[in-house]
């Protein structure tokens, strides 16, 4: 597999995805954090997901260590039938009503994922 995002192997497999079917490669706008990357669409610049590492305990109280996830914007609606508290969350660092947090351990449920990146791919399109 080709590595466009260097962090995570676990995040480089959804910024490969992201990329091959958006042509959206991740970016890293940050000064001095080369793990926080954008991917954003070309036409309106608007961003369409966001691959952080953060700590565990800003999701699930008690945990230790950092862990990668995944922003990305969803229907209101969708986004409060996801909430598990073991794979998505409300989202962190973005707006809670219109964001969802996707935890990359690997063991997240694929098609919910690719659901989830293409729904906020079009929400966020011209």
């Amino acid at each position: 597999m080709e590595t466009i995002y260097k962090p995570s192997q676990k995040a480089n497999k959804w910024a490969k995805y992201i990329d091959s079917l958006y042509m959206a490669r991740p970016e890293f706008p940050f000064k001095d954090d080369f793990t926080s990357a954008i991917f954003r669409h070309a036409d309106n610049q608007k961003w369409f997901g966001l691959i952080m590492n953060i700590p565990y305990n800003k999701l699930v109280d008690g945990k230790d260590g950092d862990v990668f996830v995944l922003n990305v914007k969803a229907n209101p609606m969708v986004i409060l039938g996801m909430i598990d508290q073991s794979h998505f969350f409300r989202a962190y660092h973005m707006n809670k009503v219109h964001w969802i947090t996707i935890l990359l351990d690997g063991h997240e449920p694929e098609d919910k994922v690719k659901l989830l990146i293409d729904m906020s791919y079009n929400l966020t399109k011209k």
